[in-house]
């Protein structure tokens, strides 16, 4: 009988320490991790990277798969509060990566078409090169030079950040929010970049 007994404390301590858990973790997928500051940049693989930046509502828009030529990838997620800041980037061989940027283009363009609220603010032209430390593109924006530098993680390169350029960035209006999506490029390493940045726009809030 003691021995039962026994046995039902234990499966009730189990039970209890499994519910605890459980509505831990469901406060952390449903709450904290929208409101407490979280870095992430190891992932097993692009796949997983992607999936999780759709768990978390990121951003749904970067490349579904890397190409298969592409190595070196390199990753950045960061949640805090409302705001998220997002990018990653990877090294692709020269013929790759003068198409690949032509295609991802023409998917900004389609996607400004497609939705009213999305708007290319800045394309790359012959003489309009920008490069990271110099986003002149956002002199008007709310989202400032500071709040790029986690592009900074996932540069190859940091020592040369004057080889990373703007291809173009697509600005997106949410509820509270302004999110900055775009590509970066350096010619000299073949790097290809993809960021987003969704911030907290002031004139949103009323109080």
């Amino acid at each position: 009988m003691k021995r039962l007994k026994k046995m039902i404390r234990i499966l009730g301590l189990v039970f209890v320490m499994c519910f605890i858990l459980f509505v831990l973790n469901a406060l952390w997928d449903g709450l904290f991790a929208y409101i407490l500051p979280w870095t992430r940049t190891r992932f097993a693989d692009y796949q997983s990277y992607n999936s999780f930046l759709m768990k978390y509502n990121s951003y749904d828009d970067f490349l579904r798969e890397l190409p298969m030529d592409a190595t070196e990838p390199k990753y950045y997620w960061h949640h805090e509060s409302w705001e998220a800041f997002v990018a990653y980037s990877t090294t692709l061989p020269e013929e790759t990566f003068n198409t690949l940027p032509d295609e991802r283009m023409k998917f900004f363009r389609e996607r400004e078409e497609e939705f009213l609220a999305d708007k290319i603010i800045y394309s790359l032209k012959e003489d309009g090169y920008y490069y990271i430390d110099d986003p002149k593109w956002c002199d008007n924006e709310i989202i400032s030079e500071e709040e790029l530098s986690f592009i900074n993680e996932v540069v190859g390169n940091p020592e040369a950040k004057d080889q990373y350029y703007y291809l173009v960035v697509l600005r997106e209006n949410c509820a509270g929010t302004t999110c900055y999506n775009g590509v970066i490029l350096n010619d000299n390493t073949y790097e290809f970049i993809e960021f987003s940045a969704n911030v907290v726009d002031p004139d949103k809030w009323h109080y």
